[in-house]
């Protein structure tokens, strides 16, 4: 158990030394505040729209700079890390160590999305306490969770399949398929994939 917990320590430690891991909780709560003191003075209906607009924001501010940084080369990094080495001496198998750190990863990534997200749900629901300020709450979290977990999961993919190419495949796939689909009937892309997951939680269009 308390080399488990160093696997998930060494994890979250490793997740922390990527570049955009640093500066996004400071750009989360600067978010946070800001999109506080708005909602504090606005309607129940203002609020929602903040929210599903603010969601896009934290996409793309904060969820696909963290991913991008983790499709470059993840395999070299967990073993300079060592934690396939650390694995080992748990008796952990290395499926089991990179689950860890794909989870710890889409559960970093998701708390920093929520910090300013949760703030405007919060701020709503104090101010409107009811049933639908609750479901809003509610659905932002879960969202927030799926999102992460697909761009997240999206990027270490790329990185393990394309290694030293693993940022330039991530951004491929990110945006490749989306600038296509302007052009075709159905969106078939990574972005649209999480504007219609919002969309559909969240009501409207993030």
């Amino acid at each position: 158990m308390n080399t488990t917990r160093r696997v998930v320590a060494l994890s979250r430690y490793g997740f922390g030394r990527i570049g955009p891991a640093r500066w996004t909780w400071w750009l989360a709560i600067a978010f946070a505040v800001i999109a506080a003191l708005s909602a504090a003075d606005a309607t129940p209906p203002e609020v929602h729209a903040q929210l599903r607009g603010s969601f896009a924001w934290v996409t793309w501010l904060i969820a696909v700079p963290i991913a991008a940084a983790l499709a470059d080369r993840p395999r070299a990094r967990e073993r300079h890390q060592g934690l396939d080495a650390l694995g080992e001496l748990a008796g952990l198998r290395p499926r089991q160590v990179h689950l860890t750190r794909v989870v710890i990863a889409v559960a970093e990534t998701a708390a920093r999305m929520l910090v300013p997200l949760l703030a405007i749900a919060v701020t709503g629901l104090v101010r409107a306490p009811g049933s639908a300020g609750l479901r809003h709450l509610l659905a932002t979290v879960l969202v927030t969770l799926l999102a992460a977990g697909l761009l997240v999961g999206t990027a270490l993919l790329c990185g393990h399949l394309a290694a030293d190419r693993g940022r330039r495949l991530w951004w491929a796939v990110l945006l490749l398929p989306w600038i296509l689909s302007q052009r075709l009937p159905a969106d078939v892309s990574l972005v649209g994939a999480v504007e219609r997951l919002a969309g559909w939680l969240l009501g409207g269009s993030a």
